[in-house]
């Protein structure tokens, strides 16, 4: 590791040193889940009883009887010392959980639950001991809205765990997400700098890209690389700009974009630099990709019509999509989703010659299908019938957490009819629950207003996770705080 570490950091002083780039001594935030990404779980207490003593019992008695995933919960305890005094300090105590499956307890018995089933947690301070049962229930998880610290817009968030994730946009911003609730990161902020797209590896590992000057008009690509708790400037030979990276460890991630003559840019880290791959040059843009360690996908626009390219390990091509896509319509790919190698969604617009944009859905599904056939997508009308309008929004980013519970993202559009006959309402598209059928507007949303557009998703596998927005809109997918609280608390102050 150390050795693989070593070669991650020669490489990245190696391109800040060509590009005169370098920014030593940026504070770095602390980081509150360690330098492995994990709750520290401690093997032997830290603190000490005085020579002679001994502790004689031990009671242990928990705030309640049960813990929902991704919540914690404190168990306090009493020491009986052999000198007749009782002490409280859980630091004395050497800490652990019968189920590590199902929750985990630290140095202090702050205990997190993990997965839903029961568990004993037991503390211990010589040979004394003493156990409380807990029960691990699931979590009533919903989308709330929390306060940002500005007002840009967002393009990316990334969440490492429920206590750590990144959020990314216009002007440099860079945004942490620690202690509950979303902070301004200290480094390597540049105002004349877009920053669209972020990927991890590891929690110490991972890479933003952007560009210089704003959205409509990029002016060079622009890369930071995540090292020692800071970002790092590194150079990219490229015109034009970047829009999405996916990281596959220190040595191997992938950027695409467009370059200034509006062909599509993909870019490769070998692990001392960004090169340009070749291996496709259409004209158009790339605007999301997904790796798989040494197989991905990317999705964009081919000209005018949506765009999907699959790399095998070796090159980059174009795979097909279901006979009549780009005929008489134009359209293009926003986002994408692949479960596995044989399961995804990518996600866009389209808009025919005569009609209105609406909303773009492709299905990937090679399960038990032949390899030979033409075409492993499949176009799927997904918007709920039910909702007037609703296809009519278009779509840029997709996450699931399985084949059958997942999220859209959108934005608020005005619908248009072809015989105006009444006013209509905008309509919410913003975020849009998806079961890989159908999809339509989420009502379980906490807080006073929705983004304009939503651009960024990002969920973990217990399902908690993240939204981003214009305009410094910020949603996370947490416990519902009116259940757990009586009230949603000012993210700002929760601590």
């Amino acid at each position: 590791m150390t050795q693989t570490k070593g070669t991650w950091l020669a490489g990245l002083c190696l391109a800040i040193t060509l590009s005169g780039c370098g920014r030593p001594g940026v504070p770095a935030l602390p980081d509150p889940l360690g330098s492995n990404g994990s709750q520290a779980q401690p093997q032997a207490p830290v603190a000490h009883l005085p020579a002679g003593v001994l502790a004689t019992s031990i009671r242990v008695t928990a705030q309640d009887s049960r813990v929902a995933v991704g919540s914690s919960i404190r168990i306090q305890v009493l020491v009986q010392l052999s000198n007749g005094q009782v002490v409280s300090d859980p630091l004395l105590c050497r800490w652990s959980v019968s189920d590590p499956q199902a929750a985990t307890v630290d140095r202090t018995g702050l205990v997190t639950g993990l997965n839903p089933r029961s568990a004993v947690v037991r503390a211990q301070v010589g040979d004394a001991v003493a156990e409380v049962a807990l029960d691990v229930v699931p979590t009533d998880l919903v989308w709330q809205q929390v306060t940002s610290p500005v007002t840009s817009d967002l393009f990316a968030v990334r969440m490492l765990s429920r206590q750590d994730g990144w959020a990314v946009g216009a002007r440099g911003t860079i945004l942490r997400w620690v202690s509950q609730q979303w902070v301004v990161h200290p480094g390597a902020t540049d105002a004349g700098v877009t920053h669209r797209g972020m990927s991890f590896s590891d929690p110490g590992t991972g890479w933003i890209v952007g560009h210089r000057g704003t959205e409509d008009r990029p002016q060079g690509a622009v890369a930071l690389a995540f090292a020692g708790q800071q970002w790092v400037p590194v150079p990219v030979p490229a015109t034009g700009g970047l829009r999405a990276v996916a990281t596959i460890d220190r040595d191997r991630a992938w950027a695409v974009g467009a370059d200034a003559s509006g062909r599509a840019l993909i870019m490769r880290w070998n692990g001392r630099s960004w090169i340009q791959d070749s291996s496709w040059t259409g004209k158009g843009a790339l605007n999301a990709i997904q790796m798989m360690g040494s197989e991905g996908w990317a999705v964009g626009r081919d000209g005018n019509n949506p765009l999907v390219l699959h790399f095998d390990g070796s090159r980059w091509t174009k795979q097909n999509l279901p006979f009549g896509t780009g005929l008489l319509e134009s359209g293009e790919l926003k986002g994408i989703h692949m479960l596995n190698g044989d399961q995804g969604y990518a996600v866009g617009w389209s808009e025919p010659a005569v009609g209105f944009r609406k909303g773009l859905v492709f299905r990937f599904d090679a399960r038990g299908q032949s390899r030979f056939q033409w075409s492993q997508w499949q176009r799927v009308e997904a918007a709920d019938a039910g909702v007037p309008y609703l296809a009519q929004a278009t779509l840029n980013a997709v996450s699931m957490l399985s084949g059958n519970e997942g999220w859209m993202l959108g934005e608020t559009v005005t619908p248009r009819q072809l015989l105006p006959v009444a006013p209509v309402n905008d309509l919410f598209a913003n975020l849009l629950t998806f079961d890989g059928n159908n999809y339509r507007p989420d009502s379980r949303i906490v807080g006073n207003n929705l983004s304009k557009e939503c651009t960024g998703i990002h969920l973990l596998p217990e399902g908690q996770g993240a939204v981003c927005g214009r305009q410094g809109y910020l949603m996370m997918r947490m416990p519902d705080f009116r259940q757990v609280y009586g009230a949603v608390p000012s993210m700002t102050s929760r601590n």
